[in-house]
């Protein structure tokens, strides 16, 4: 690993102790834990990159270093950082050699993440695999949490080390009822209630939308609500899923008095989160979020509202057939089931102590506020030894000729655009797959396709995404009639042209030909020269008649026409 060692020239040093956080929302989570605890406990400089203006004044006020992502001050600092640390795997695609991109994730419970298709509605993981690859540690809270985390981001378990989430050191040490108060602005006297529903419209919509109340419940009765907040002396604090506060709005629903609705802008105004007044309440409500894996450590009830199960399993899906062994405590379906459990454990029965306790290692290995500093100590390590990675340290498999992974490199998809008037575009597109092994017995690749347009004005020719190959001996033919190109990325080199962007592209002129009243025949044929395995044999080639011409002009140089003629060429060079 570098340290602050000397790099390519024009390219910014790495700063060894420079160490940049961000996270989801801004100043937040394990990434805003871990920063405290290394701003108080080491001599590294902190930074955070921050997505909102206003989260840029508030942090700039209070004394903490920070950039908007998207400057060019934040470009900078993302060049020199050592250390990279996120809440997700963002800016894992920038980072670069000698600098360590940590994911300090953000909760383990029983919902779909990662590379399963219920997960996400577009199943494009080409992003995904690339984040997760470059991504060097990942944080887990448990043995079971390690071996789900490498299934959620098919990555190797060794990477995902279980330290225990650093946001939870805080429910070892804040004073939540203190917080609660300063963040509201008045001292609640009763029994305190926290709902927090999990994220409805992140990735796709994910079961009931909160349209009707802030339940989901169809016997949703504001007034019975109400009476039993009174007769129980208690309130419900609620928040919803950060991602989910702009979205919706409760001003035109009927609410309780002794509900109150926290806001994740007014939270960060007064630099909290939802961790620093965890501790201050007697019971949780939750239904999906993985929030409830963390207040297990407080060792108090927890209630699942949950009355559109059927619905989220459907739209988002669990990690196991049936996630309820996962949850302990009661399970409920409307309001007034959970009045009824909700009145039990503030009367002080603890209905699911007994499994919540069996349950407890299952989701956390520590139980204690050392996790930020087994997460630091877990980087430092890295600096040491650099921890293995199976998708960084065997990558050699898929480039050697010889290896069996091979065979899955040569995976191309060429496109062939259509310009009738609107340009060259993703609707007007012919798409084929193929393969560079999969040649004639002379090397062509040929491909065939069917055009459906009967004018059209120009056509392009990608051969692929990236620029991995050059082409020898490339015709087009439209109906057998082959045509003239032009390839604007390119340069020719006797008989091969060679490419020197991505998307290597061929582009024809069809003005002059007659429009068809049929489908037309294009046929595309070329020779290719994968660079990944032959360009070493081109460079050799290259090589040899450099030497060739190095011997050529060593003998022209000691021949005796040279050596007499030396000083001609004095006089004429002065």
């Amino acid at each position: 690993m570098l340290n602050n060692e000397k790099q390519k020239k024009g390219t910014i040093l790495i700063d060894s102790k420079l160490v940049l956080f961000e996270s989801h929302p801004d100043f937040s989570d394990n990434s805003r834990a871990l920063y405290e605890y290394m701003q108080k406990n080491t001599d590294y400089k902190c930074v955070w990159l921050v997505h909102e203006k206003s989260s840029l004044e508030i942090l700039d006020n209070i004394g903490v270093p920070c950039y908007l992502l998207g400057s060019k001050e934040s470009d900078e600092v993302i060049e020199k950082a050592r250390f990279i640390l996120s809440t997700s795997f963002e800016l894992a695609n920038r980072k670069k050699r000698g600098q360590i991109h940590v994911s300090l994730w953000h909760g383990f419970g029983t919902k779909l993440v990662g590379f399963f298709d219920e997960a996400a509605p577009s199943g494009n993981f080409e992003e995904l695999m690339t984040i997760v690859t470059q991504c060097d540690l990942i944080t887990s809270t448990s043995r079971s949490s390690q071996m789900i985390f490498s299934a959620y981001f098919a990555s190797d378990p060794r990477k995902i080390a279980i330290t225990g989430f650093p946001r939870n050191d805080y429910l070892f040490s804040e004073d939540g009822r203190k917080n609660l108060k300063a963040l509201i602005g008045k001292e609640l006297d009763g029994r305190l209630i926290f709902y927090l529903p999990t994220m409805r419209r992140g990735l796709k919509a994910e079961g009931r939308q909160f349209d009707d109340n802030l339940f989901n419940f169809c016997d949703y009765s504001p007034d019975s609500l109400e009476l039993f907040l009174e007769d129980t002396n208690s309130y419900i604090i609620t928040k919803l899923h950060f991602a989910d506060d702009p979205l919706f709005s409760f001003s035109n629903q009927d609410l309780p008095k002794r509900i109150i609705v926290l806001d994740t802008s007014a939270m960060l105004s007064k630099q909290m989160t939802i961790y620093h007044i965890l501790n201050a309440f007697d019971c949780l409500v939750t239904d999906y979020s993985s929030i409830y894996s963390d207040f297990m450590l407080l060792d108090r009830p927890i209630i699942f509202s949950c009355p559109d199960y059927n619905e989220y399993e459907k739209d988002r899906g669990f990690i196991a057939e049936d996630p309820r062994f996962m949850m302990p405590g009661a399970f409920v379906k409307n309001q007034k089931e959970l009045m009824r459990h909700l009145r039990i454990a503030l009367e002080g029965q603890d209905e699911c102590k007994r499994y919540r306790r069996f349950m407890l290692p299952y989701f956390h290995r520590y139980s204690d506020d050392k996790s930020s500093e087994r997460v630091f100590n877990k980087m430092i390590k890295m600096l040491e030894c650099n921890l293995p990675d199976c998708h960084k340290d065997y990558s050699n498999l898929y480039v050697s000729r010889k290896a069996s992974l091979s065979q899955y490199t040569g995976r191309c998809e060429g496109k062939l655009y259509f310009d009738n008037g609107k340009g060259f575009n993703e609707e007007e597109v012919l798409t084929v797959v193929y393969n560079l092994d999969d040649t004639d017995a002379e090397g062509y690749v040929e491909l065939l396709f069917k055009c459906p347009y009967r004018t059209v004005k120009s056509m392009r020719f990608d051969l692929d995404s990236f620029n991995r190959m050059a082409i020898q001996d490339f015709l087009c033919t439209v109906d057998g009639v082959a045509l003239e190109y032009f390839c604007p990325n390119s340069v020719t080199n006797k008989d091969q042209i060679v490419f020197f962007e991505s998307y290597p592209q061929f582009v024809f002129d069809l003005r002059e030909m007659n429009n068809s009243e049929k489908e037309r025949n294009i046929v595309i044929k070329f020779k290719p020269i994968d660079l990944v395995y032959e360009g070493s044999v081109l460079l050799a080639k290259a090589q040899q008649e450099l030497n060739e011409i190095k011997n050529e002009l060593s003998d022209v140089y000691n021949s005796n026409s040279w050596k007499i003629t030396k000083p001609l060429r004095a006089i004429k060079k002065n």
